[in-house]
C-alpha cells in the first residue's frame, strides 16, 4: 500500500471528523518499507498538514497551554514531542532542522518522566491560523483551539535520531 492510498483509505486529509490510526494500522505501512515519519512528512509536504505530538490523549481538539497551540511541519519533531516531556527535564533541539543539519535531541536533568513509550501526533488540516515562527522554522504557532484531523499513535521505536545527555 502507497502512502496516497493510506491516507485516503484513513482519511487522513479530511477537514472535518477526526481519523484513528492505530499502532497495528501503522504496521500496515512498515511491512511495505515506510516509518511513521514519512507517512507524517507527506502529510505536511502534500496536504499542509501540520503536527502536535503529544502524550496526552486528546478527543477533539486541541487547547492552547499558557495561551499558544504548537505545531510542526516535520514528522520527526512531532514524534518527539509525542515521547519526550520537558517537565523537570530541559530538551533541547534546533529550529533549523535540514539534510545538511539533522535532527539531535539534546537532554538535560534527565528524570522517569523524560522518555515515555507511546504517545500521540495529532494532524491538523485546517492551518489557516497557524502562524510559521520562528519565520523559516519547522515551528508554527496558534493563539485558539484547534479542531485535530486525525489522532497517530506512537511509540518510543518511531524516534530515530541521536540523543545527547548533558
Amino acid at each position: 500500500m502507497k502512502l496516497d492510498e493510506f491516507i485516503r483509505e484513513f482519511k487522513l486529509n479530511r477537514k472535518d471528523g477526526t481519523s484513528y490510526v492505530s499502532l497495528e494500522d501503522l504496521e500496515i505501512l512498515k511491512n511495505q518499507g515506510y516509518s511513521t515519519e514519512n507517512l507524517l512528512d507527506y502529510l505536511c509536504q502534500n496536504n499542509n498538514s501540520l503536527l502536535h505530538g503529544s502524550r496526552s490523549d486528546f478527543e477533539d481538539e486541541i487547547k492552547p497551554r499558557k495561551g499558544k497551540i504548537y505545531c510542526a511541519n516535520l514528522g520527526s519533531i512531532a514524534i518527539l514531542k509525542s515521547i519526550f516531556s520537558n517537565k523537570g527535564s530541559t530538551l533541547s533541539y534546533d529550529y533549523d532542522i535540514s539534510e545538511n543539519n539533522p535532527l539531535k535531541l539534546k537532554i538535560k536533568d534527565l528524570n522517569e518522566n523524560t522518555i515515555g513509550e507511546n504517545g500521540f501526533v495529532y494532524v491538523v488540516n485546517n492551518t489557516d491560523d497557524f502562524i510559521n515562527h520562528p519565520e523559516g522554522s519547522w515551528q508554527y504557532i496558534k493563539y485558539n483551539p484547534s479542531l485535530i484531523n486525525a489522532k497517530i499513535e506512537i511509540k518510543r521505536d518511531d524516534f530515530n535520531y541521536p540523543i545527547y545527555l548533558n
